[in-house]
């Protein structure tokens, strides 16, 4: 239904100068008479206005081939987001303090130091146990010694001791 200024206010229960206000920053439209759609404009109100600057809580279905742009969402939903945000973010700045939360940039170097200590104990035991290697003769004694070896190779990474 198509209705002037004043008549659009008496219709949302606010003053003419709050539908003015409405058009001017743009969250309602008036069409090329000057006339307000009623429908459309109940929609873009209470989608683009601030319902903690609303005197009365209305919640309009939106009508089939509603004209209102889906692109932009509404100040409450836009203020609703912002607010999960600020969450998460005090979430994970208290993880972080907490030790719970670390950088990719920390783990990635935490996990190449680890890498490569494990090469350099691996590679270090053929230096250690060739002497013994070269006197022995059975299979079972040469598997049993390297196993050995790689085990306490793996357990000093475990304890964080180096050779």
């Amino acid at each position: 239904m198509l209705m002037g200024i004043r008549e659009y206010g008496r219709h949302r229960n606010v003053s003419h100068v709050a539908v003015i206000k409405a058009v001017q920053d743009g969250r309602i439209k008036k069409d090329s008479s000057g006339k307000i759609d009623s429908d459309l404009a109940d929609l873009a109100w209470n989608e683009n206005t601030d319902p903690t600057k609303q005197r009365k809580q209305e919640t309009t279905a939106r009508p089939p081939g509603s004209q209102l742009d889906p692109q932009h969402p509404s100040v409450a939903t836009s203020r609703a987001k912002e607010a999960a945000l600020k969450v998460k973010l005090l979430e994970m700045e208290f993880e972080q303090k907490s030790g719970e939360l670390v950088s990719l940039k920390t783990v990635t170097k935490e996990a190449f130091e680890c890498g490569r200590r494990v090469r350099d104990m691996m590679e270090a035991i053929p230096v250690r146990v060739s002497a013994i290697l070269v006197a022995m003769t059975d299979r079972r004694e040469i598997e049993t010694l390297l196993a050995k070896e790689i085990s306490n190779a793996l357990a000093d990474l475990q304890k964080g001791r180096e050779y």
